[in-house]
């Protein structure tokens, strides 16, 4: 009796273990399939793009007439939507926080992707692009979606911009231009507390002063024959024939050539030379009138599209401080119009617990430095970033003309 019984156990135990067996056998079978269903669904909607863009016209470009801030509904949503590309410390994480808390924007996967500066441009495609840096499976729900992601070294890296314009030609640009010497002194502070975080941790690294920092990044920038370039070109054009032969690379003269071919230079000697002590940029980033005309070039074949294209603000007009999200409400009308998304309505929360805490807060922590010292590098600044400001007005408009005065 006591063997019928045992048996009888052993039996139910058999069963028990395979349908427990089977069990999981289907479990696994249904995310497989869940995860082939979702790679299908993106795989379908990145083919029914119209990748082929129709026959460019190519017109004379009117840099100053492009920037009317209201786009047109588009029949077809493409993605990403939009771009951030900088600058760095310009109020670039605030903008991604602001669009990510919107009800029409998909947020990235990350705050800055760095695909287009970091991945190899022969591994660069739309699945992998989309793939890994966007919330595909929230985008494909909803056709009425926008998407964007922000990396602020995509308007630094003079490679970039025709990468981003042969993977993503449709895509639209945001540049947020922040007071350069500001923008520089921020910096600073950024690697100044960096590098207090790694002397704590008992990371040994040498690091300067303001001063140090900026001389190293314009003894870099005079290296690679950056300022020599600038003022040989500039003797020789002037005016909007001068600003015409920065816009289009390819068919410049041999000025502003040269004047790019140093530029390419300077940030390729960046990985090359020591800058342990994070001077590296730190005065090249502000430089924004050689850094646009990369994307101005990239994206010129197409001049139906150049008043849709890019948005160009000043990091000044946004409140970042997280006290007052009502003054951002017609900064931020700019931007959704831009994108083609409804106005923010209230935004003092998402200012608050968002913009504040992911904003400038990052250099608080920033070692103080003597007040002379600081104002003295801010005045040789000031002196050299003239010239490049300058150009703002012809580039972008007549908004631009003293924009920080």
């Amino acid at each position: 009796m006591a063997n019928i019984n045992n048996a009888s156990r052993l039996r139910r135990f058999l069963l028990l273990r395979r349908s427990s067996a089977t069990f999981v056998k289907w479990c696994f079978i249904i995310v497989v399939l869940s995860h082939v269903l979702i790679q299908l669904q993106l795989f379908l909607s990145l083919h029914r793009q119209d990748f082929s863009e129709s026959q460019h016209v190519k017109e004379e470009f009117n840099p100053a007439s492009r920037f009317n801030g209201v786009i047109p509904s588009s029949k077809s949503v493409r993605h990403p939507t939009v771009i951030i590309i900088g600058t760095q410390k310009g109020g670039t994480t605030a903008l991604w926080s602001y669009l990510s808390a919107h009800p029409q924007m998909a947020p990235p996967r990350t705050i800055e992707s760095h695909f287009f500066d970091r991945i190899p441009p022969e591994k660069q495609t739309l699945e992998r692009y989309l793939g890994k840096y966007f919330n595909m499976s929230l985008i494909l729900k909803s056709r009425h979606l926008r998407s964007f992601e922000k990396t602020p070294v995509y308007m630094f890296d003079p490679k970039v911009a025709r990468r981003v314009a042969a993977l993503v030609p449709w895509v639209k640009v945001i540049a947020l231009l922040r007071h350069p010497v500001e923008r520089a002194y921020s910096h600073y502070k950024m690697v100044a507390r960096a590098h207090v975080v790694s002397k704590s941790r008992g990371e040994k690294k040498p690091f300067g002063n303001f001063g140090e920092c900026v001389r190293t990044d314009l003894d870099l920038l005079g290296l690679a024959g950056v300022v020599e370039q600038f003022d040989r070109w500039k003797s020789r054009k002037t005016g909007e024939e001068g600003v015409s032969s920065l816009l289009v690379l390819e068919k410049s003269d041999a000025a502003a050539r040269e004047l790019f071919a140093a530029w390419e230079k300077y940030y390729d000697m960046l990985d090359e030379v020591d800058i342990e002590r994070g001077c590296g940029g730190i005065v090249g980033r502000g430089m924004y009138a050689i850094q646009l005309p990369y994307y101005f070039d990239a994206f010129r074949n197409d001049a139906r599209l150049w008043k849709e294209r890019f948005l160009i603000l000043k990091s000044e007009d946004m409140r970042m401080d997280g006290r007052s999200g009502s003054d951002n409400i017609d900064y931020l009308r700019t931007v959704t119009n831009f994108i083609d998304i409804q106005s923010f309505k209230n935004v003092t929360q998402i200012t608050n617990e968002d913009v504040g805490s992911k904003g400038i807060s990052a250099t608080r922590a920033a070692p103080v430095v003597g007040t002379d010292e600081v104002e003295k590098t801010r005045e040789t600044l000031r002196r050299f970033y003239e010239p490049f400001n300058k150009l703002l007005l012809p580039l972008l408009g007549d908004e631009w003309e003293h924009p920080w005065e």
